[in-house]
């Protein structure tokens, strides 16, 4: 009786509401973060980070591979084998940093090379593939390789989005010593977006409620960070689809992208004369893959121009191997371009599993090639003074 009462009692109810419905939200906003909590503990989206996001960071090499991979892959067949007779360093960018392409490479040029003879080698894959690289980063970090081991073969693999990887992201800090050789490539302003990003993902964990940790990412995804976006894009600083692959979309790459594609291929230049600076017996092979737009698409918009067209003439100015796998691609790719991309959802054209196997397995065959006919007597290619190969 005493509680109808209390409850009719006017200026009760609003209160008595206003209580619910504070209860009510109490009771959900736990529950979200109870739930927030489960789902980052199964790590299918993850609001506690190891704080070492900005670490991907380095003021000499720019960035790493990140925490969740060891910094350089490697790998030895068989096994066991403590003195490798045969080493093979890779160099390149995301599409070498997947262990498809490496793994699938050790063992086709352990069978191409190494069974071939008794004893058996012991064969050693160093691979030091890193996302987005590109030319002048790949040159510090076989640099710093080359300075510790001696291998008999040195594979580069260039991507279509180097040339303007190059131009967009690096240029402007590339640090050179007093003899122009380049010793550093600093982060600078076109990764500003993703810097204040991981700042945000490692400042995170100082916030004790997953939902606030929630709330922070998502303002910075989907407010701030475009915003940033926006005004690199403002200022031609941002590397995004339409500036990386511009020159592949140009109908004139050589008129409209003159400057980058000189610059591009003066750090070519510079990476083979580095490398053959610390390697200088080492056999040099260039490696180059087409994109989807290359080999398949509506016709109107397939791309008019390769990188692969740039690395042909550079290889053979610098006395290097070329291996175009367009030259290939059918007999490398057997079911088509629609099997072999992760297209369109990924618009840089990285290969699937199965295809970066593949394509690793080309490769070694063919730079297995290589080494045999140099083991086989035929003299390495070397440049004159005067500029020509023998």
């Amino acid at each position: 009786m005493s509680t109808n009462a209390d409850s009719s009692v006017p200026g009760r109810r609003p209160i008595l509401a206003a209580t619910a419905i504070m209860s009510g939200i109490l009771i959900s906003l736990t529950l979200i973060e109870l739930a927030l909590r489960v789902i980052d503990a199964t790590g299918i989206f993850v609001l506690s980070s190891d704080r070492r996001n900005l670490l991907r960071y380095d003021v000499i090499q720019h960035h790493d591979r990140g925490s969740h991979l060891a910094p350089i892959d490697d790998w030895r067949m068989p096994e066991s084998c403590a003195a490798p007779t045969v080493t093979v360093v890779i160099g390149g960018d995301s599409w070498m940093r997947e262990p498809e392409f490496g793994q699938a490479f050790l063992r086709s040029f352990y069978e191409n090379v190494a069974m071939s003879r008794r004893p058996r080698n012991c064969l050693r894959v160093i691979n030091t593939g890193t996302g987005s690289y590109s030319p002048s980063l790949i040159q510090i970090r076989l640099a710093k390789l080359l300075a510790e081991i001696v291998p008999e073969i040195v594979v580069i693999s260039i991507d279509e989005t180097d040339i303007m990887d190059e131009w967009v992201r690096y240029r402007h800090s590339l640090i050179f010593d007093n003899d122009n050789r380049l010793i550093a490539v600093p982060p600078f302003l076109p990764d500003l977006h993703e810097q204040i990003y991981y700042s945000v993902l490692d400042l995170s964990d100082d916030l004790p409620l997953y939902l606030l940790r929630i709330l922070e990412r998502a303002y910075m995804h989907g407010f701030y960070v475009p915003r940033v976006r926006k005004l690199l894009a403002e200022r031609n600083m941002l590397a995004s689809y339409d500036s990386i692959m511009a020159p592949q979309r140009s109908r004139e790459p050589y008129k409209e992208f003159a400057e980058a594609l000189d610059w591009f291929e003066e750090r070519m230049r510079s990476l083979l004369r580095a490398v053959r600076g610390r390697a200088p017996n080492a056999n040099i092979v260039l490696l180059t893959h087409p994109h989807y737009l290359h080999v398949a698409g509506p016709s109107e918009r397939r791309y008019k121009f390769s990188v692969a067209q740039l690395i042909e003439k550079i290889a053979a100015e610098n006395c290097v191997a070329h291996l175009a796998a367009a030259d290939d691609f059918e007999k490398i790719h057997p079911d088509g371009a629609e099997t072999a991309f992760r297209w369109p959802e990924d618009p840089f054209s990285h290969l699937r599993p199965e295809a970066l196997s593949r394509y690793g397995a080309w490769a070694a065959k063919r730079v297995a090639a290589t080494l045999k006919e140099r083991q086989g007597g035929e003299r390495h290619r070397t440049q004159t003074e005067g500029g020509a190969c023998e």
